[in-house]
């Protein structure tokens, strides 16, 4: 028997939560030009002035109101002039209102998105395409999407690989010997190796290009690049080397000290550089620089690419 102290609606009804979930999940979820149309009239106060604003006729808006009084399970105003909005529709103009707001939000991000104009680029590069390169294509791409993050690091050849790879950067500049299967690669630019010695050095005298002969006879300092470019002569001259250097600050440092002499390529040597550089007669020596990605791009990062792609072909 029922408490005479408890109210009915206490007892649950079974049929009746089932009835009432079945409806709710059969009502259509309000559309947001729907919404839109209700805060319209809303704030209109007539079915006349909402019809100018929104570039619709009387009849079709007065549809709408009535599906999403169907929707809702209510009326949203009192009487038909829609001049007086129900306790419903008080309630519904302040969700919808913010609905609405945060639904022109998202959208309009994800616009930006797909243009570019949001999100995040990170780019890994050898140092010296970070300091040659970089600057002029990173104005350019402030320029064309000022709102996207951008991060730049520095990092030798292979561990720019590694971290395009992993997916901790987006884009890589680097020179590979050989393909990598997770990675794909294009061809950015090629650029001669040159020998760099010191300004008083012998060998700064030389009107001729250079052979290798003629760099071996002297100390020799090695570096990363010799090897990662694959060919022999260079990994013959990384093996007699005096000593192995590794950032190119240092290496130049030691050039400009007259502790040997080296083998780089021309965009690793700044113009300030207090040191001399000479051509080689093998033009074949190399490097390839490429640009590194792991195929799955946001459209900011391949506006970025796009953009160094230009600048790399007036170096």
């Amino acid at each position: 028997m029922e408490s005479r102290l408890d109210p009915p609606c206490v007892r649950v009804n079974r049929k009746y939560v089932y009835l009432v979930s079945k409806s709710l999940k059969q009502s259509a979820t309000p559309k947001p030009d729907a919404l839109r149309t209700f805060v319209a009239v809303a704030e209109c106060g007539t079915l006349a002035s909402a019809s100018e604003r929104l570039g619709r006729t009387p009849s079709a808006i007065s549809t709408t109101l009535k599906q999403l009084e169907s929707q809702f399970g209510g009326a949203l105003f009192d009487g038909d002039r829609k001049s007086q909005l129900a306790a419903l529709g008080s309630f519904a103009l302040q969700k919808a209102r913010r609905a609405l707001a945060e639904f022109d939000a998202a959208a309009q991000s994800i616009v930006q998105f797909a243009a570019g104009q949001s999100g995040s680029v990170r780019v890994a590069a050898v140092p010296s395409v970070a300091m040659r390169l970089l600057p002029d294509v990173v104005s350019r791409f402030q320029q064309a999407a000022p709102d996207v993050r951008l991060e730049v690091r520095d990092a030798d050849s292979l561990a720019v690989s590694e971290l395009v790879r992993e997916g901790l950067v987006d884009i890589g500049l680097a020179s590979l010997a050989r393909s990598t299967p997770a990675l794909q690669s294009e061809a950015l630019l090629v650029e001669p190796f040159v020998l760099v010695c010191s300004e008083d050095h012998p060998l700064a005298r030389s009107s001729e290009p250079l052979d290798l002969a003629d760099v071996a006879a002297h100390p020799i300092i090695a570096h990363g690049l010799l090897t990662l470019i694959g060919r022999r002569e260079l990994d013959a001259l990384a093996a007699d080397a005096a000593f192995t250097v590794y950032n190119i600050a240092s290496i130049l440092s030691f050039v400009e000290g007259g502790l040997g002499v080296t083998l780089l390529p021309t965009l690793a040597v700044p113009s300030n550089a207090r040191v001399a550089t000479r051509p080689l007669a093998d033009t074949s020596l190399t490097r390839n620089v490429q640009l590194l990605t792991t195929g799955a791009s946001s459209p900011a990062v391949e506006t970025f690419a796009a953009i160094v792609k230009e600048c790399a072909s007036t170096l």
